[in-house]
Formats: C-alpha cells, structure tokens, sequence
C-alpha cells in the first residue's frame, strides 16, 4: 500500500528481499574466503623461496621425478651460459665459474656479456675442470647477478660430469628474497657439465658476487 511517498511491502516480498540479501552476503563470504585462500597460498610460497635451500631438500629433490623439470628449465629458458668451471673439495668444497651469456630481453633483442662467480658445495671431495652449459628463465642480466642457492651432482673418474639446479637470490642482513623475472617468476637455472676430475659430490651449492659485463645487444 503507497501512501505519502512511503512504500510498504508484502511480508511475502519483504521475505524474498531477505533472501536475496542473504544469498548476496554468502557469495560474498564465499568471495572474500576464497581471496584469503588464495593469498595465504601466495604467502606460503613466497616463504618457501625466502631461504636458503637445505641439505636433505637436496638430497631429497635428486629423484627420476624431477628429471623432466630440470631439463625443461635447462631447454626453454631465456638465457643461456657456456661456461668453464673448477671445484676442489675435502669435505666441503670450493668452485669458480666463468661464463659466455646470452640473454634474450622482453623486448625481442638479446644481450651478450662475460660473466663469472664463486661459491661452495658441500658435501665435495675430490677436484674437476669442467665445460658446460646452463639455461635459465631471466630476461636481464641484472636478475643474473648476486647470489645463488641449490643443488648440485658431480661424479669423476678421470671423465666427470655434473648437473646443477639453482635459483637467484638476494641476502641482505641476513635475509633471503627471491629474484624475479619481469613476468613475476622466480629467477633459476639448470646447468649441464662435462670435463676431468676425480671425486664425489652431492648435496647444497651455493654462489656468490655472481658478476655480468655486458658486452653488445642485437
């Protein structure tokens, strides 16, 4: 009933406006529960790069399993290495490594440059000069610079061979922040080597003050 510009409703319609309101404020709650989870998942795996990564993940990452993701990141990233490196461990053990690189920007031209770095493995016994090659998902030489952590396998016999798995980050007063690629990605790299050595290792590789001159665009 209408009456001096005020309207009334039904108790029928003021029950399907109650419903409607009800179905808003779930869909809402649903909403909002959904954006929390989705954040806290973020959170999660955001935490999960902020560290170092440690011996038993090492060991535990050298399965068949994960075969195909390493060769994946080492064929398809945007930069490429080719690089020379040396190591020598007793127990824990030392490496050098200077690199060839090729970068391809986002913007379709590619960067070469000189790169080189140091680092430490551990467990290492035994020595090795190798030649290999590594790929990697960075578009700009700045998300190659600074510091490294993960894992790494070198067997030698006279002929040795070695494969590595590791992502870039940032330590800062103690603190672990991962590099990221201009598509929001943390930055990583696989590398595959050959040379001569004798010895054994297996386990955390970690590197150092990686530095990059450029040399030319085209």
């Amino acid at each position: 009933m209408k009456g001096r510009g005020t309207t009334k409703y039904s108790a029928a319609g003021e029950s399907a406006g109650e419903k409607l309101r009800r179905k808003r404020e779930a869909e809402h709650k649903r909403y909002l529960a959904q954006l929390k989870k989705e954040r806290d998942n973020a959170e999660k795996k955001y935490k999960e790069l902020q560290r170092e990564v440690t011996f038993s993940e090492a060991i535990s990452s050298m399965t068949l399993g994960n075969l195909k993701k390493v060769w994946n990141a080492y064929s398809s990233g945007n930069s490429v290495g080719r690089c020379l490196s040396v190591s020598i461990g007793a127990g824990a053990g030392g490496t050098g490594q200077a690199c060839l690189v090729t970068t391809q920007r986002p913007d379709g031209k590619m960067d070469v440059g000189l790169s080189a770095g140091y680092g430490g493995e551990a467990p290492s016994v035994g020595f090795s000069a190798q030649y290999g090659m590594y790929g990697s998902n960075a578009d700009d030489f700045e998300q190659l610079r600074d510091d490294g952590t993960g894992i790494n396998v070198s067997i030698g016999a006279g002929i040795a061979a070695s494969v590595g798995h590791e992502k870039a980050i940032n330590r800062v007063n103690g603190a672990v922040t991962p590099v990221l690629n201009s598509r929001g990605e943390p930055v990583s790299s696989t590398s595959l080597s050959v040379g001569l050595g004798a010895g054994f290792e297996a386990g955390v590789s970690s590197s150092y003050n990686n530095g990059i001159w450029h040399l030319f665009t085209w």
